[in-house]
């Protein structure tokens, strides 16, 4: 009797007959076993305590979000393409162009007299429009409605 014809155990025939499966589906990887509740990563983490709901006071300042009083915008510069964040308020007394161009003179060169013409959306912006966030239900009159974190260009121009 050969080693191929020795008579196999039942347990050990039902075994192997059950093995007919394809050669590659042995070699897949199998699926990761689920998490262990220690491996699972509470999505607010350390920073409420246990059951009062407060947040920690270091984690209050990394959570810290822009104030509602004010509206980020972007001036991109012409002379170099430099966006300056600047923020805008949301509630009248609302800024006028005169005033953006008086916030952004600490970024431009001041040695050499400029001129600066803003412009949003194609439009040249006169001195005198408000800036309002859009969100804000004001007058179409005299304002240029500006969305969050828009850009506004401006050319800046040296005068000789």
């Amino acid at each position: 009797m050969t080693p191929a014809s020795a008579a196999v155990p039942p347990d050990q025939n039902r075994a192997t007959r059950n093995l007919d499966v394809k050669p590659d589906a042995l070699s897949s990887p199998l699926p990761p076993p689920p998490p262990k509740a220690s491996n699972i990563v509470d999505p607010v983490g350390p920073s409420i305590k246990a059951g009062d709901g407060e947040k920690q006071g270091s984690e209050k300042a990394k959570l810290s979000l822009p104030t509602a009083d004010t509206w980020p915008i972007q001036v991109r510069l012409s002379l170099n393409a430099q966006d300056v964040g600047l923020s805008i308020p949301v509630s009248a007394p609302f800024m006028t162009i005169a005033g953006l161009r008086q916030m952004l003179q600490p970024h431009i060169d001041t040695s050499q007299p400029t001129r600066i013409k803003f412009i949003y959306l194609g439009r040249i912006l006169a001195d005198s429009l408000l800036i309002v966030p859009a969100t804000v239900p004001t007058p179409k009159q005299n304002c240029v409605r500006i969305q969050k974190d828009s850009v506004i260009q401006a050319m800046v121009s040296r005068v000789q």
